[in-house]
């Protein structure tokens, strides 16, 4: 035996095929998609555009009432109970359930590429070169002070994750010259604004060979360090 294609073989002594997929949604963009459940379903939110929906299990499609002008979604994230996303102009805020609770939260005009997520029980975002802790309960207005930039100016944070330890934030200079994999250590010694542990600033704990680009980064089950690149896939222990 060496390979298969649709087939369950880890039963021992026999094979059976797997699940049959099915198409779910079209949209007319790329796509971002998280799992949620709005308190009553099982849920997808997907992005579609300008546009976010939220499909459930029984394939009931709705989308959500945006507060201000809509522009492109660049990225999408989840604390459990509330989406956020940032677009071009704004982070966005709003309830799972129901589909009319969007708000504003942070000014982020002519924005042109961004990556969010949730993580540690806080917001992070990287918004151009720069990285900022969001308060996820902020009213409206603009961002706080940087965290960190990035001396690059074109440089793209691919992804945010988070570990035992800390959360990791990975990124690349188009140019293909470099990219890296920085860690956010936490200060348990000294809370900031939010309550929070104060995070320190970011250093590089893993460099690619030049030309290997991380495309996306994740901790699995809190030891795992896995790097999707544009040459394939690496693992390695988190630190």
């Amino acid at each position: 035996y060496t390979e298969s294609k649709g087939l369950d073989v880890w039963t021992r002594g026999q094979a059976t095929l797997l699940n049959d997929t099915a198409s779910f949604y079209a949209g007319a963009a790329p796509a971002q998609l998280i799992g949620v459940n709005d308190g009553t379903n099982d849920c997808i939110l997907v992005t579609d555009g300008t546009a976010l929906k939220k499909i459930t299990t029984g394939g009931t499609s709705t989308t959500y009432t945006q507060t201000g002008t809509a522009s492109t979604i660049y990225s999408l994230t989840t604390n459990g109970k509330q989406y956020f996303f940032v677009n071009g102009t704004h982070i966005h805020r709003g309830n799972l359930a129901g589909s009319t609770s969007d708000a504003e939260i942070y000014n982020v005009s002519s924005t042109t590429r961004a990556t969010i997520r949730y993580v540690k029980q806080r917001l992070i975002a990287a918004i151009g070169n720069v990285i900022y802790e969001l308060d996820a309960n902020h009213g409206g207005g603009s961002l706080p002070a940087a965290l960190y930039t990035h001396p690059n100016t074109s440089w793209v944070w691919s992804s945010i994750a988070e570990g035992p330890q800390a959360i990791y934030i990975s990124g690349y200079d188009p140019n293909g010259t470099s990219s890296s994999v920085f860690k956010i250590s936490l200060d348990t010694t000294t809370a900031n604004s939010l309550g929070f542990p104060t995070l320190e600033t970011p250093t590089v704990i893993i460099d690619m060979p030049e030309g290997e680009r991380i495309n996306d980064f994740d901790v699995y089950l809190g030891a795992y360090a896995i790097l999707a690149t544009n040459l394939g896939f690496r693992a390695g222990i988190a630190d």
